[in-house]
């Protein structure tokens, strides 16, 4: 055994409500999963419906919405004798947020009433 795998999705994606949150998460997981060091993934449609029980027009649909709404890139491939082969597919994960977040602002707890240094609900000192 290799070890543990993990996955790199983009956050947005999880709130997403355009997704189907059944299957679509899923699929992205899984291609996240199986990334190349450049980002793509050449799992086959049937290979992850396998993986993910379910069939394959179920993950071509998650595929086709995961693609509509930027959540990745497919990038057909052709064999030798011009035949189609298994997409390539990637992640996207630079994608630029339309506000940058705040930089964390850190506030001092003001004392309770002179009894000492504040303390955290249910909490000890």
């Amino acid at each position: 055994m290799s070890g543990p795998r993990y996955s790199v999705i983009p956050a947005g994606a999880i709130c997403d409500p355009r997704l189907d949150g059944r299957y679509d998460l899923k699929v992205l997981g899984l291609l996240g999963t199986h990334s190349d060091n450049s980002g793509w993934c050449y799992r086959s449609q049937a290979t992850m419906a396998e993986q993910l029980g379910c069939g394959r027009a179920t993950v071509q649909r998650a595929l086709d919405r995961l693609e509509e709404f930027g959540w990745i890139e497919r990038l057909a491939q052709l064999r030798d004798d011009g035949a189609t082969s298994v997409n390539a597919y990637r992640v996207v994960l630079d994608v630029e947020d339309a506000d940058p977040p705040a930089s964390p602002v850190r506030r001092a707890r003001r004392p309770m009433s002179g009894r000492g240094p504040a303390r955290s609900m249910g909490g000890r000192a």
